[in-house]
């Protein structure tokens, strides 16, 4: 089931390291999960080392054996500063993710991963609580398990 809402496509070009890309001009806005069990994950698209980072996110349950990979890694950042696209729309990530989103994207096939400052939302406190049971589960279903310091 897929998360993302579906509304207008504008977008504001941005210069980021050097480099003019197209940024959705709306951010993306999460959805309420439809059940206790339910994740979020996200096919991170393919793309080049100049490419915008894009993925889409969707919800799937837990208890289904979803397959994807779970990445854990040093925030630094308490919140995003960093515009990626997420179903055509800006969402904000932390500089060191934005590293590791980079190094992990693949040149020519989607990746499915569960990285939490992107598959949880951090502005919902009990969705937050929710899903922080969850994380053992999370981790322990992962096919693999990624780690990065940055």
């Amino acid at each position: 089931m897929s998360i993302a809402s579906a509304a207008g496509q504008g977008a504001v070009s941005e210069s980021l390291g050097g480099f003019d890309i197209s940024v959705p001009e709306k951010r993306y806005h999460y959805q309420s999960l439809s059940k206790p069990t339910s994740i979020r994950l996200i096919e991170l698209l393919p793309g080049g080392d100049k490419d915008m980072l894009s993925f889409e996110i969707h919800e799937v349950d837990l208890s289904h054996n979803p397959s994807y990979e779970a990445l854990s890694y040093e925030w630094k950042d308490k919140s995003g500063t960093i515009p990626v696209r997420c179903h055509d729309r800006r969402l904000l990530v932390t500089p060191n993710l934005k590293a590791a989103l980079e190094k992990l994207r693949l040149k020519k096939k989607k990746r499915t991963l569960w990285i939490d400052g992107i598959c949880i939302n951090q502005a919902d406190v009990e969705e937050r609580n929710q899903q922080v049971h969850l994380m053992t589960d999370i981790y322990r279903k992962a096919e693999k398990v990624l780690m990065w310091l940055g």
